[in-house]
């Protein structure tokens, strides 16, 4: 095969190329926060899903709950926040919202 050949079939690979990639794939990112979700109510027919996104502890701890960021003394959906540790929310009725462990250990 002469030279000119092998340039246009190299280029017509090329151009074909991103039609077999074209397969959209859905990648995870590892680093984003988890999202849980909390059913809380005093009955079944109250029952409402609060969405717990992520805590932030220090000084002055906050949570964001249903994407609103409140502080120990707060309110969320008429409901006092009592305390906020690394890993739940209490509220003043007794109710807790927990973050679940997104990412599983592994050992080995």
């Amino acid at each position: 095969m002469s030279q000119k050949t092998n340039v246009m079939l190299l280029l017509s690979g090329l151009i074909a190329l991103p039609l077999f990639a074209a397969e959209e794939k859905t990648f995870i990112d590892p680093t984003r926060p988890g999202i849980s979700t909390a059913v809380v109510s005093s009955t079944p027919e109250q029952a409402t899903e609060w969405i717990l996104t992520s805590i932030v502890t220090g000084e002055k701890p906050f949570a964001i709950i249903d994407n609103q960021i409140k502080q120990v003394g707060e309110k969320i959906h008429g409901i006092t926040i009592k305390s906020i540790t690394s890993d739940e929310v209490k509220l003043e009725d007794g109710r807790r919202l927990s973050l679940f462990q997104s990412i599983t250990e592994h050992k080995g």
